[in-house]
């Protein structure tokens, strides 16, 4: 087994379970990751900040709250329309475990514009971002977490998170290309400060 197996085997489901979007997404990471030390797979991770934290001028906040943790921004990209099939993909996971609110939580996307972020820290990213965002309900999130400080409730909770590798190549696809990916995790371009990005926005 290659290593990249050997980490997505950590967080993933049987290759045969795949739909089409993961399996691209699995295929994409060979492509990308392929030259850099593949213990980045465990250190980026794809975040989107929520509409409804956006409309409440929380962004800057939130960034500091994750720059607070040493997580650093790679790159970011503004979207301001979702197509249907891009809002149920990034909520497939309440559709696969029978959550019947899924419906209602990619509504979110509808109100207003969310920003797309690639993000990397020193750590396993996935656990210290499970720890900081908090549980998707705001009301009942831990204490000084993101959801808690920021969100409302389930639907208005201020950030996504991809879970595992493979979840971070297909939900930050429907932001960025694979190119954009792929140059920004060899820093082959360098973003500007984005909260100059958010103060003009």
């Amino acid at each position: 087994m290659n290593k990249i197996d050997y980490i997505l085997n950590k967080y993933t489901i049987s290759q045969s379970s795949y739909d089409n979007d993961t399996r691209l997404a699995y295929d994409d990471i060979f492509d990308i990751y392929q030259d850099l030390d593949l213990n980045i797979l465990e250190q980026v991770d794809f975040l989107i900040i929520k509409p409804d934290a956006i409309l409440e001028h929380q962004t800057l906040d939130i960034l500091d709250f994750l720059n607070s943790y040493k997580i650093e921004i790679l790159g970011y990209k503004i979207k301001t329309y979702f197509y249907e099939f891009e809002k149920e993909a990034i909520y497939r996971y309440c559709l696969n475990d029978g959550r019947n609110n899924w419906y209602i939580r990619k509504e979110i996307f509808e109100i207003g514009p969310s920003i797309g972020l690639i993000v990397k820290s020193n750590v396993n990213i996935f656990q210290l971002m499970k720890k900081l965002k908090g549980s998707s309900n705001a009301l009942t999130a831990d204490l000084n977490t993101i959801r808690k400080i920021y969100g409302k409730n389930m639907v208005m909770n201020a950030i996504h998170s991809s879970d595992d590798p493979i979840s971070v190549i297909r939900e930050s696809k429907y932001f960025f290309t694979k190119q954009e990916i792929y140059d920004i995790l060899h820093k082959n371009f360098l973003y500007d400060d984005i909260k100059i990005l958010i103060i003009n926005f």
